[in-house]
């Protein structure tokens, strides 16, 4: 196990062989669990998961929303005009952590998440990727009818896997980019680099702009309120 694991990293890492050949051939990595204890190993941390979501949903969310609200800025504040910030709704609050991170970014979440209101995921799932840009890529198909909510992480144009919940899948989607070192859609290219950067603490090195360093430093002095 260890020596497939060794191989099928650095045919990840050095980028010689395409995804799709790679889950081929290594056809666990199709697996969630897998995935996620790749991450474990990539990282040599435990608990990884939890902590990713308890980052994201009690600590990261409620900062991005409070600096969208106190934000002064034309688009936000016209954002922030338009939602209903429902603290009792820990879905309607990811979703609007989201929005303002994407406006205050200057880059949509399309690439992301897409929402729909049938509950009939695995035939729209199917027609989703064909209006999506990011189609190989994976994203986030949430369905938020009338019955329970219902999350389904795509790749490869392909139901990856259905989660519980919206954190659940925001993880599994940044791990699947994280692991198979898949770079990140451009239309939302900054929201998993503040994944990266903030809520799983692992800074890449990459140059930051200006936008980027003042909107995040903005949303890390709201942390406290």
């Amino acid at each position: 196990m260890k020596q497939s694991g060794e191989q099928h990293r650095d045919l990840i890492v050095t980028g010689s062989v395409p995804v799709a050949q790679i889950l081929q051939d290594f056809p666990a990595l199709k697996r969630p669990s897998m995935i996620e204890q790749e991450m474990c190993l990539i990282m040599n941390k435990t608990r990884l998961k939890e902590n990713f979501v308890h980052q994201w949903v009690e600590v990261y969310v409620s900062a991005i929303i409070e600096y969208g609200t106190a934000s002064t800025k034309k688009a936000l504040r016209t954002l922030m005009k338009e939602l209903v910030v429902d603290r009792e709704d820990n879905v309607v609050m990811q979703l609007i952590a989201l929005k303002v991170l994407a406006t205050a970014l200057g880059k949509g979440d399309k690439s992301l998440i897409y929402l729909y209101k049938e509950h009939n995921e695995m035939e729209r799932v199917e027609t989703a990727c064909l209006g999506n840009p990011v189609r190989n890529q994976p994203w986030i198909a949430a369905f938020l009818g009338d019955g329970a909510a219902q999350y389904v992480v795509v790749f490869e144009r392909k139901s990856y896997t259905k989660v519980s919940s919206l954190e659940m899948a925001i993880y599994v989607t940044f791990s699947l980019y994280y692991c198979l070192n898949l770079e990140y859609p451009d239309g939302a290219k900054l929201i998993f680099s503040y994944f990266q950067d903030f809520v799983l603490e692992e800074p890449d090195k990459c140059h930051k702009s200006a936008t980027y360093l003042s909107v995040t430093s903005d949303i890390k002095r709201c942390l406290s309120i």
